[in-house]
């Protein structure tokens, strides 16, 4: 039996799958940069905020090796560069710490507060941070409510400092052109308070920095440094989640909008001008985040104070008014000189206040202290005999009119 093998035209060659090579090419390049990247020291601490890079690789048509060589070289020094110029504007300025001239670094122990109650109080002619507590700094400068500040009260007061009082001219032997951490002003606030158990509140200070990092590619940036510790142990940073109803959070929220958009600002300015205008720009963020943390402060001690006195109201006893003016006495009433009102106290620190038409305003209830502040500060003042009939006369003629008796059956 005879087989006939079946003849094969010619083969087409398989064309090159351009698409998959350069896909490959692509993934090789990134995987070669981020090797490059993570090999630098202090890359894993700017790795969520590192731009990204667009390179121009010029290629030859001609496939002279000699020409792509060079042109890899020029590849891999402009991406080198972009690294490094990346994590020098951002590891120098590592959140929560300061960068230690004098051991080049910001690992070292000088880097960050030993205490809760420290803040940052300059460098020292080695270029060595220095740290005080925030009181000894506040008695030293002689601030306004320093006194309360010794007697342990929870309201912060606040030190504005700004770079030459902070640097002066001790860095000079560590300046460098490309100087990545420039200091330009902080604000120091305390003494807040963290809850502690049984053993009652713990203080603790903050320092705000505006800080303004530059690189070899004269890029220019502001940031806001947050610096402290929690009684507990805990980075002071560890309150920006949002856990907390501090008033000094209320500044790094609003400051870091502000931030995001001068730094868009200083993208577009051409680089000679850019130091110059950080540095006004750090200047009056200061100036307007210590006079914001003033306003925030005389609001949060309104509202703290009167929800204490809110509190010490317990329930209105609104319905012991008529009864309580029936066995009122002269000695025990009084005129509102701010309200412009009439008041009449009643038993268990029960307290009705009148309309100068009599009407009944409202009632609450204030305790001893509360009382005598009101009488003391002479916002009450007694009423005569005269003036406590007639306020007497009106408030029951007011208390008919709202409530008429039934008529009599006939």
């Amino acid at each position: 039996m005879s087989s006939k093998r079946k003849r094969r035209g010619p083969t087409t060659p398989k064309p090159p799958d351009f698409e998959a090579e350069m896909e490959e090419i692509a993934l090789r390049m990134a995987d070669l940069a981020r090797r490059i990247f993570l090999s630098r020291p202090y890359s894993r601490d700017v790795v969520r905020s590192l731009p990204p890079v667009e390179l121009r690789w010029p290629l030859d048509f001609r496939g002279r090796a000699k020409e792509d060589r060079a042109a890899g070289r020029r590849i891999l020094e402009e991406l080198t560069r972009h690294i490094d110029d990346a994590i020098l504007g951002h590891a120098a300025f590592r959140p929560g710490r300061v960068y230690c001239f004098f051991c080049e670094t910001s690992d070292c122990e000088h880097a960050a507060p030993r205490t809760p109650r420290d803040v940052f109080a300059g460098f020292g002619q080695t270029g060595q941070p220095e740290w005080k507590p925030f009181l000894d700094l506040a008695i030293d400068r002689r601030l306004e409510g320093v006194d309360r500040l010794s007697e342990g009260t929870s309201r912060p007061i606040q030190l504005l400092m700004e770079k030459e009082e902070l640097v002066g001219d001790r860095l000079e032997a560590f300046s460098r052109g490309d100087r990545a951490y420039d200091l330009r002003g902080q604000l120091t606030l305390g003494y807040f308070q963290q809850p502690n158990g049984e053993s009652g509140p713990e203080r603790f200070a903050v320092t705000l920095q505006l800080v303004r990092s530059s690189t070899r590619s004269r890029a220019v940036r502001l940031g806001l440094n947050v610096l402290g510790r929690l009684p507990d142990g805990r980075d002071v940073r560890e309150l920006l989640d949002g856990s907390r109803d501090l008033v000094f959070l209320d500044l790094v929220h609003d400051a870091g909008g502000r931030l995001a958009r001068i730094n868009q600002d200083l993208k577009r300015r051409k680089p000679k001008e850019r130091p110059e205008r950080a540095a006004e720009a750090a200047s009056r963020l200061l100036r307007d985040m210590a006079q914001g943390f003033g306003r925030r402060r005389r609001r949060r001690i309104w509202r703290t104070e009167h929800a204490r006195e809110r509190a010490l109201e317990k329930e209105r006893p609104t319905g012991m008014a008529r009864s309580d003016l029936a066995s009122a006495r002269p000695e025990r009433s009084f005129r509102d000189r701010r309200d412009k009102t009439f008041i009449v106290l009643g038993p268990k620190g029960r307290v009705h206040v009148f309309s100068d038409e009599g009407l009944h305003v409202t009632s609450l209830q204030l305790d001893r202290r509360s009382l005598d502040a009101r009488i003391e500060k002479k916002r009450w003042r007694p009423l005569d005999p005269a003036e406590f009939r007639d306020v007497l006369e009106r408030a029951e003629a007011a208390f008919r009119a709202a409530s008429p008796e039934p008529d009599a059956p006939s």
